[in-house]
């Protein structure tokens, strides 16, 4: 049997119950913010029952068509004559200050703060709730942007009254949404039931009943496929080109990140060689991503035009900016990095640091190395060694996946092989190489292991330490130009006063 969902206990639900209870809230005088004395001005009649108020305010009955009638005609002369609801606005405002007003023009309540509250506070309503068409949601924005609550708070009411669906099942509610997201899409609710059915019931044999779903054309075996391709899981090493045709054929079903996937694969040359028409290909398949409303897509598009990857092949700062705050309205750190570098290399230090530490405090680690930086050298704010060396650990504590080793390479060069006072941190050579030690494939991690080691070894006169210098003189003796293997020595030969014979 399905549970019926209360309309008026949470804020995923633009309803009659939460408006009313956001009214209640805001009420000076609580005791006249009854759901009845509301319900009454907003139907202009003069009683009802306490029970069918509480009915329609739960969501557990739909909204009676008697009532609903009152709105459909509202709405109609509302077309010709939007001072229709005056009276009825005017009331619900002198319910929250608890004092009779009698504006007669939308200028003057449009400067209420009550109701400028009230509309701000149905907005996370608005924004969380499903049902909610995407154009509605655009015009409630606008109304807010331009400080038109009465207009607001009518098309809130006509939404409430004439188009929120109600009662609400559990089942159906599921359903519904999920329906909503896969809307643009060729996938069905069917296939996402086949695939969660092997998510959540297979072990070991996880990634080959993952391939006998994807003979049957799944989508979502499909994309996890190309995903383990890209990632190498499946054979311990990149498979670009099996990745890329797993996400073509989900993408053939309009799953979004499958075609972004397909233009990141092209536009970082895992795929092709970024030719003029492997350009106009990727940008085909962000577009196409983009009108699937795939976040990731606005910002890839964005660095299209920072990089002069487009039709024109010339580079677009306001486009590229446009997109990458598209993608932030969504909340995607990576779109939060890209703003901050361009107003870097702009020298608008504070508005970067303003943008880097939206994702820092996300946690993404390139850009907690970023806000460290700016709090160490003092750059668009004010010097904090305690910020720098807590944005440094942050982003060194990372997933391993998603680390970025700056982090522990400057905590290692700016407090743990000099120690810091300020900090009460003590000079650690041990601790330094263990870091550095942890760091593979970083070269500038090898060069300093070598100053490290060397350093040690001057005092320690190791067989151990010496034969580290002779391992690390090895890597780079294969890896450096001359001319770094020059500077290296010069490095060397500066950590004492004293020289010891060091030839790369």
């Amino acid at each position: 049997m399905s549970n019926y969902i209360k309309l008026n206990n949470n804020d995923s639900h633009l309803s009659l119950g939460n408006m009313f209870n956001i009214i209640k809230k805001l009420s000076i005088n609580k005791s006249s913010a009854i759901q009845t004395e509301i319900f009454c001005i907003l139907f202009s009649i003069d009683n009802i029952s306490e029970t069918t108020v509480g009915n329609y305010c739960t969501g557990y009955r739909a909204i009676g068509s008697n009532y609903k009638q009152i709105y459909l005609n509202y709405k109609k002369k509302y077309q010709s004559n939007k001072n229709i609801l005056i009276p009825t606005i005017n009331n619900l405002i002198s319910i929250i200050d608890g004092y009779i007003y009698d504006m007669t023009t939308i200028n003057e309540i449009n400067d209420s703060k009550s109701l400028k509250n009230l509309c701000k506070n149905l907005n996370i309503l608005v924004k969380n709730d499903l049902h909610v068409p995407t154009s509605l949601k655009k015009n409630l924005l606008n109304y807010l942007s331009s400080n038109n609550y009465y207009e607001y708070i009518c098309e809130v009411l006509f939404f409430i009254i004439l188009e929120k669906k109600q009662p609400l099942y559990e089942e159906d509610l599921v359903n519904e949404t999920i329906e909503e997201i896969l809307s643009k899409t060729n996938i069905s609710l069917n296939d996402l039931k086949k695939y969660l059915q092997i998510e959540f019931k297979e072990g070991i044999s996880f990634i080959p009943s993952l391939k006998k779903l994807a003979k049957e054309n799944n989508p979502y075996a499909l994309y996890q496929l190309g995903n383990l391709e890209y990632t190498g899981i499946i054979t311990g090493y990149p498979r670009y080109e099996e990745a890329y045709n797993y996400h073509k054929q989900a993408a053939s079903f309009n799953h979004p990140t499958s075609y972004w996937m397909l233009a990141h694969m092209i536009l970082n040359k895992k795929i092709g060689s970024l030719s003029d028409s492997d350009i106009t290909l990727a940008n085909e398949y962000l577009d196409k991503a983009i009108s699937l409303n795939s976040i990731s897509a606005l910002n890839t598009k964005g660095l299209c035009y920072l990089n002069g990857w487009n039709k024109d092949k010339k580079i677009d700062i306001d486009k590229a900016i446009s997109y990458f705050k598209k993608a932030i309205k969504e909340k995607y750190i990576y779109a939060y990095n890209n703003l901050g570098r361009i107003y870097e290399s702009q020298k608008h230090y504070e508005k970067a640091l303003e943008y880097f530490l939206v994702s820092a405090d996300e946690e993404e680690s390139w850009a907690c190395n970023k806000v460290a930086l700016y709090y160490y050298n003092g750059l668009g704010t004010n010097k904090d060694i305690e910020k720098a060396y807590y944005y440094f650990n942050l982003g060194a504590n990372a997933p391993i996946n998603n680390r970025n080793n700056w982090n522990i390479y400057n905590l290692v060069v700016l407090f743990y092989l000099k120690g810091n006072a300020t900090l009460g941190i003590k000079k650690d050579i041990d601790k330094s190489i263990l870091l550095l030690e942890n760091l593979k494939n970083f070269d500038k991690a090898e060069e300093l292991l070598l100053y490290t080691y060397y350093e040690k070894y001057l005092t320690s006169k190791s067989i151990e330490d010496l034969n580290k210098v002779k391992y690390y003189l090895s890597i780079l003796n294969n890896t450096l130009e001359t001319k770094q293997k020059k500077k290296i020595e010069q490095e060397l030969n500066k950590i004492y006063d004293y020289n010891i014979n060091i030839k790369l």
